[in-house]
């Protein structure tokens, strides 16, 4: 069985220039048990709008298979309202490309648990500054339109900040 993993540069696999910034993608086979491969397909830059219109995710659909799970956390880029070519509104566009990945793993018989976005490293005053707005609303209430689990990551890497 494989695991996929479809993101944003918070969990994509750096190159060796890129160093010492890595994303968590990168050392999450470690943590799989026996018998699962991990396919990355993660990166950076990377919305909910691209991921389907640039073929991404058509390629994903071609190599997935029954059974396999994919993890799918996006909201960094999606989030740019100064890039219209990622941007997607929170409570519209972004979750319909989310309900449509995950139908479309539903039908090839693989399963989407979504991610809350991780927290961005801004702080102010020595406090860490909430940078996603609704995005972590909105993918929690994508994962419940298409019967998804979620798991928040934004609060707990808030924290660990």
């Amino acid at each position: 069985m494989r695991l996929f993993l479809l993101g944003d540069s918070t969990c994509a696999k750096k190159t060796a220039d890129a160093r010492p910034e890595t994303g968590w993608g990168e050392y999450l086979a470690d943590y799989l048990s026996d018998g699962w491969i991990l396919e990355n397909r993660a990166v950076n830059g990377l919305a909910t709008k691209d991921m389907i219109s640039k073929g991404l995710f058509k390629a994903v659909l071609e190599d997935i298979s029954a059974g396999d799970a994919v993890l799918i956390q996006f909201g960094h880029n999606d989030s740019k309202e100064s890039d219209p070519s990622r941007y997607s509104a929170p409570w519209t566009q972004y979750i319909a490309n989310l309900v449509y990945m995950a139908d479309c793993l539903r039908e090839k018989g693989a399963f989407a648990i979504f991610l809350t976005s991780i927290a961005r490293r801004r702080f102010k005053d020595g406090l860490i500054i909430d940078t996603h707005g609704d995005y972590p609303a909105a993918m929690k209430a994508a994962a419940h339109q298409a019967g998804c689990p979620c798991i928040d990551l934004t609060i707990p890497t808030m924290i660990w900040l």
